[in-house]
């Protein structure tokens, strides 16, 4: 409920303009202990073994718990002392590929034994006096404060917060502990609530996505039509007239790494450079962001209609994208944790390659070599002797007009559900910048 009755004061912040008058405004400095991290991932036998909270650990979860697994690692003496995480502290991202996805924040609700915070994270003590840790939590985790995060972030290929970028920001909070904590219940409340309804749209999208992912394992493996002789291969039986090749005999070039060269700020007279970040869930390129390459530095990567680009590390390792001219006006080249793939069509079309890496046969290749090896990494070696399916081209065009026809009911569903839980997050963070800067009442 918005409060009707609250007299508001001006800041001076452009993206916070007031906040009622009995609350303060004071820099993130002076009402908590800001550190940044020195502790990475490397083990040192002079060193205590010590259990490591990461990035990816704040990034993918809004609270740090016992429940989560974390790597191991190891500390100084002196780290231990200035890392060690404590119930009521709040882990921040301060850096990241892209502006938008700066300054996440993660709230750590349980005493948690020899955990440590970090390199790439800023750790937050709140002074108990004087803010709750759980209010706090949620005005950092606002679009309120996130303006300042994105204004301040520097870089251009990686955007990175420096620690006067985090410990400057202005934060907003009523003078009385209890109505920051009951705001707090409030928010924790609600977003419960919105969190359990994403949960549940998520584990439907899983199972329809695993609906579409048999349908095209099924007719890239075994094909549609019925009663045809089956032989047995590497790859499982097959229909007796189809082949098994390694994808290295089924391109026009041999598999290329992209550009090793740092992107500038977007130009539409230079190549647009795509990285591993710019992918969506939905197949397409994230238009937000984008960066560009010059043309003297693009010109040797640049894509042409139906290459396939291959995640090789990170996060993403694996992951395919289709590169496509259709409705796109600029030229494209891509960055070096890429590789590009071009399909010969005479033995195997685009979108035939592109379904096969969407198939369980190419998500167990992937596991596989991951089992193999202690860094996530896919060379261009080991992507050249993926084994891939190959139908006749004519039967290829057939299995595709399949998959088209079979999963479109399930891409609509997928769409309407992923759509649902873009609303409620957006729905949440008005909520939360609502909340934060005065405006529901108590």
């Amino acid at each position: 409920m918005i409060a009707t009755n609250v007299k508001y004061k001006k800041t001076g912040i452009a993206w916070m303009p007031e906040v009622p008058t009995h609350w303060k405004l004071i820099r993130l400095k002076f009402i908590s202990d800001v550190k940044f991290s020195t502790v990475d991932k490397h083990s040192h036998k002079e060193e205590m073994k010590v259990r490591l909270c990461n990035y990816v650990d704040v990034y993918k979860n809004e609270y740090i718990t016992n429940d989560l697994e974390f790597m191991e690692a190891s500390a100084t003496d002196d780290e231990i002392k200035r890392f060690s995480v404590k119930k009521g502290d709040i882990l921040l991202t301060k850096d990241s590929e892209t502006f938008n996805d700066i300054a996440v924040p993660a709230f750590v609700v349980d005493d948690i034994e020899n955990l440590v915070c970090g390199y790439h994270l800023a750790q937050v003590r709140v002074n108990e006096h004087i803010i709750d840790s759980n209010f706090l939590y949620r005005v950092l985790q606002s679009r309120v404060v996130n303006h300042h995060f994105t204004i301040a972030a520097k870089g251009v290929t990686r955007c990175g917060l420096s620690y006067d970028d985090i410990s400057s920001v202005f934060i907003p909070f009523p003078e009385s502990l209890e109505e920051q904590k009951a705001i707090a219940r409030i928010l924790e409340k609600e977003s419960a609530k919105i969190t359990r309804f994403i949960q549940t749209k998520q584990r439907f999208i899983e199972l329809l996505k695993e609906q579409r992912q048999s349908i095209i394992t099924n007719a890239v493996t075994k094909g549609i039509d019925d009663g045809v002789k089956i032989k047995e291969t590497v790859l499982g039986e097959i229909p007796e007239h189809w082949e098994v090749r390694r994808l290295k005999f089924c391109l026009n070039e041999r598999l290329k790494y992209g550009a090793n060269a740092s992107g500038d700020y977007y130009n539409p007279s230079w190549y647009r450079y795509i990285r591993i970040t710019d992918f969506t869930a939905d197949g397409t390129l994230d238009e937000n962001n984008k960066l560009s390459l010059s043309p003297e530095n693009g010109k040797d990567y640049e894509l042409k209609d139906g290459d396939i680009l291959l995640a090789r590390s990170g996060a993403t390792v694996g992951k395919s994208f289709q590169f496509r001219l259709v409705d796109r006006d600029e030229r494209c080249s891509y960055a070096g944790y890429l590789i590009k793939a071009s399909p010969n069509e005479e033995i195997i079309l685009s979108d035939f390659l592109y379904n096969y890496t969407l198939s369980s046969n190419y998500e167990n290749w992937k596991n596989s070599i991951f089992i193999k090896a202690t860094i996530e990494n896919i060379s261009a070696d080991k992507y050249a002797n993926l084994l891939v399916t190959l139908p006749p081209v004519e039967e290829q065009k057939r299995i595709l007009e399949h998959i088209k026809s079979e999963t479109k009911t399930l891409d609509i569903a997928i769409s309407k559900a992923e759509r649902e839980i873009e609303l409620i997050k957006e729905y949440r963070e008005a909520m939360i910048a609502e909340a934060v800067t005065g405006r529901i009442k108590l």
